[in-house]
């Protein structure tokens, strides 16, 4: 996965501030037929800094450079101004300028985001990390895999950082049926088209984590024989399939 940050300064979500302390993710899909990243994530005209490159190397960026990443949206309609109605999630999955899939960040992970409004129970915005996959014409089964197993691979990240169990996971139609949100059917209609369900999806991301989750001993044993940096030893452990990696560094003749 790579994970771009680009944090939307100029939205009155950010803007707002308020604190929050994650418990679960819900995913969501954009409902628009344009998988472009730029349609809705772009630094403003006067931004200097939340622009880098998270993962798989950390790396601060210009404006100039993220917009090169991202694309250039001349419609004015991103979300890096007052949006309405009031909107703003934490990140998006979705097409780079060169047609690869990325995420980006768009809000501080503990900021509250304005996602998935209410329920008769409260709302998952008061607990939840939230992102957008960004849909095409769902008629994609290519993008639809590549964006979900980047969809996965986020989600195993932030399950990671914040602790939180891949049960804690929901679709924004899981989460109206919950309780904790407006009455949404996303992103489980696109789903659905490919034979795909919130269960296999979940399951993928407890495929990933597995994936990542590298023996102490054998991370030593990497870092100790090919003098590895710390730097290095965390890039090498934040890759999707890092375990069966560094077996295979451990092991080498």
């Amino acid at each position: 996965m790579t994970l771009y940050q680009c944090l939307l300064e100029k939205n009155p979500c950010l803007l707002a501030g308020r604190a929050l302390t994650p418990r679960g993710i819900v995913v969501h899909s954009t409902g628009a037929n344009n998988p472009t990243l730029k349609r809705y994530v772009q630094p403003h005209a006067a931004q200097t800094q939340g622009m880098a490159r998270l993962l798989p190397d950390p790396k601060a960026l210009t404006r100039q450079e993220l917009l090169s990443l991202l694309g250039v949206n001349t419609g004015g309609n991103d979300w890096n101004r007052p949006v309405s109605p009031a909107v703003c999630v934490h990140g998006f999955v979705g097409r780079r300028s060169d047609g690869t899939v990325a995420a980006v960040q768009t809000l501080p992970w503990d900021v509250r985001c304005w996602g998935c409004g209410s329920g008769p129970k409260g709302s998952y915005n008061a607990s939840h990390i939230q992102f957008e996959i960004c849909e095409d014409g769902m008629e994609d089964p290519a993008y639809l895999e590549t964006a979900w197993d980047t969809a996965a691979d986020l989600c195993a990240d932030l399950c990671r950082k914040f602790s939180i169990p891949v049960t804690a996971i929901r679709s924004h139609a899981e989460s109206y049926r919950d309780g904790y949100a407006s009455n949404h059917g996303d992103p489980d209609h696109w789903f659905r088209r490919f034979g795909k369900t919130m269960d296999q999806f979940r399951a993928d991301v407890e495929k990933a984590l597995g994936q990542s989750q590298t023996q102490p001993a054998v991370a030593a044993a990497v870092q100790k024989r090919f003098s590895f940096s710390d730097e290095t030893m965390a890039y090498l452990q934040r890759y999707r399939y890092a375990a069966a990696l560094l077996e295979k560094l451990a092991n080498k003749p």
